[in-house]
């Protein structure tokens, strides 16, 4: 009965690992629909610095794996080289081949979006950096043919049918330099504890199984 139920379980888990899928959306609205209740983090109020090493900014934290500065890793009052239509309080990032910004929320999370600008753009077919949520790589702007793809501010999501706590920008040895501004996510659904009921019938199940071996035995 042991090995029947390690079995289970190691099925069980196999399951929900091929069925993890991360889905993108470049439409902020079908992004709402299925990401559900949003929390959003317009950035107003923020006052500038630069986002060398780690940054609280409530709900998440920023932690930078770079030597670039200014006028890139910084909260922007307004503007910015990378703002191309931000405006507002926005972060500029600049990231060279390797160097990585993450995102790392304080509670997980099935979505993540926001608006992004200079994203991948100048390289036909190429990409400047990539984007990667808990450690897997993702969709992320530009990835058609399309050398302008980053030029105006464009919204990008993902929304996960596993929750994560990280997403991560990272440069690709051409470089990349972009601005973001009203993050947007939604969190995981908090599980729900199996009833009293219900443990007493896995209870019941487990007695059945391990009656029903011994009288095969007898």
């Amino acid at each position: 009965m042991k090995s029947f139920i390690a079995a289970f379980v190691v099925s069980a888990a196999l399951t929900v690992s091929a069925s993890a899928a991360t889905t993108s959306y470049t439409d902020a609205t079908a992004f709402a629909t299925a990401a559900g209740t949003l929390q959003v983090e317009t950035f107003a109020g923020e006052t500038a610095r630069s986002l060398a090493g780690t940054q609280d900014f409530g709900a998440f934290t920023t932690t930078l794996d770079s030597d670039v500065g200014g006028p890139f890793n910084v909260v922007m009052t307004s503007g910015g080289v990378n703002a191309l239509g931000l405006t507002n309080e926005n972060l500029q990032v600049g990231l060279l081949g390797g160097d990585t910004l993450t995102i790392k929320f304080k509670t997980a999370v099935i979505a993540f979006g926001g608006m992004f600008a200079g994203v991948n753009n100048g390289l036909t077919g190429r990409l400047r950096s990539e984007f990667l949520v808990g450690g897997v790589l993702s969709e992320w702007l530009g990835r058609t043919n399309n050398s302008d793809a980053g030029l105006t501010a464009r919204f990008f999501g993902i929304v996960s049918s596993t929750p994560f706590t990280e997403v991560t920008f990272r440069g690709l040895p051409r470089s990349e330099g972009f601005g973001m501004d009203d993050l947007r996510w939604a969190s995981a659904p908090t599980p729900v504890p199996l009833p009293a009921s219900g443990l007493l019938l896995m209870g019941a199940m487990l007695a059945a199984g391990l009656f029903g071996r011994r009288r095969a035995r007898a």
